[in-house]
């Protein structure tokens, strides 16, 4: 089965860092079922075409290759590598030039079934419908999915084995990037991080850029991860 986008259904499929991968999908109310079960489609027979994996793996080797290349990326990974070093979040969802070349359609096959198990699976319906009714729609289009248990695992605190990584590029711009531990969301002193962080924003936005014209990106901020930074 191949996934179609269908008047104005989407489908969406987002692979974010690290806390969990994402399907999404939007239609109006009377198609919205039919276009649930093309989605359960995908997900019970996958055609992963080799040509088109292929494809994309070709487009994900090029975009890993190009980012030596892009300053405002390289930073970032040479940064991640300092502060994820030992940690989980140090595996990459975008993968490597060593563990992209062996993704397989048998192999994506595998992981697929790996995930759709019921224990790690939420499902969030927001519209105009019945519960009950969305209940037995659900089961008939997703009841395939096995039940499974699934413990969300620990994750350490982050020891980042060196503290000042440098890479000496001719280049007319420097760029500095900086990451720490901070609280998760759910701790107390989340809010107060995220507050704070966001006036810190503004203050380097105004100073730097607005009346000094020091740089053009001047930015903080705090992610919204388990482990968070």
């Amino acid at each position: 089965v191949t996934l179609l986008r269908v008047l104005t259904y989407t489908w969406t499929l987002l692979a974010r860092r690290q806390p969990c991968v994402v399907l999404a999908l939007a239609a109006p109310r009377e198609g919205f079922f039919s276009a649930l079960q093309l989605v359960s489609e995908c997900l019970r027979q996958p055609a992963l075409d080799p040509d088109h994996v292929a494809q994309r793996r070709s487009q994900m080797l090029t975009s890993l290759g190009s980012e030596q290349a892009d300053p405002d990326r390289f930073v970032s990974r040479i940064c991640n590598q300092g502060f994820f070093a030992g940690h989980p979040y140090r595996l990459r969802p975008d993968g490597t030039s060593e563990t992209v070349p062996q993704l397989s359609p048998e192999l994506l096959r595998a992981r697929l079934k790996q995930l759709l198990v019921s224990g790690r699976v939420l499902v969030v319906v927001v519209g105009d419908h019945e519960s009950k009714g969305v209940r037995q729609q659900l089961g008939q289009s997703l009841g395939f999915i096995p039940p499974g248990k699934w413990e969300r695992p620990k994750l350490p605190a982050y020891e980042p084995q060196r503290r000042l990584v440098l890479d000496t590029r001719q280049l007319p711009t420097n760029y500095v990037l900086a990451k720490c531990a901070a609280p998760a969301p759910g701790q107390a002193d989340y809010p107060a991080a995220r507050l704070a962080l966001d006036i810190l924003r503004k203050r380097m936005w105004s100073e730097l850029r607005t009346k000094h014209g020091l740089t053009y990106a001047a930015a903080a901020g705090a992610s919204s991860y388990r482990a968070n930074y």
